[in-house]
């Protein structure tokens, strides 16, 4: 975390999860929380704070991880055909997209964190981070 941030990393957890789950309900998908209840999950889940979650219509997933390595961060990862850049196709999500992009900037006044929302299939060499709200 930087001067600048206004949240910590467990409240920007609790402020932000939810909303992505609200835009993509917003969209059109149902979102299902996937209970992870083994207990090799579970102390992950202690060290690093996750939750996974299927989208209808699919096959999709949400998965939101946060790391406290450095200065913080959050990532939320879409899976499946529908998301990401498919220029000219009928898979893509644009509007998804945009509302996504849209709520990182409001994260960003809000928060002082730095969003990121990209497909890393689209970055060159494929080697790009998911996007997340990293604390500025």
């Amino acid at each position: 975390m930087t001067l600048k941030t206004t949240i910590s990393l467990d409240d920007l957890w609790k402020a932000a999860l939810p909303e992505v789950i609200e835009q993509l309900r917003e969209s059109g998908y149902t979102v299902e929380d996937v209970e992870d209840d083994d207990s090799p999950q579970a102390a992950i889940k202690q060290l690093r704070p996750h939750q996974t979650y299927r989208l209808e219509p699919g096959p999709a997933a949400l998965t939101a991880v946060a790391s406290p390595a450095d200065a913080g961060s959050i990532q939320f990862v879409l899976t499946g055909p529908r998301f990401g850049l498919h220029f000219g196709t009928e898979q893509a999500d644009p509007v998804l997209w945009m509302r996504l992009v849209t709520l990182g900037v409001r994260l960003r006044e809000t928060y002082m964190v730095v969003p990121s929302v990209i497909d890393p299939d689209f970055v060159i060499g494929g080697t790009g981070s998911r996007g997340s709200f990293l604390p500025s």
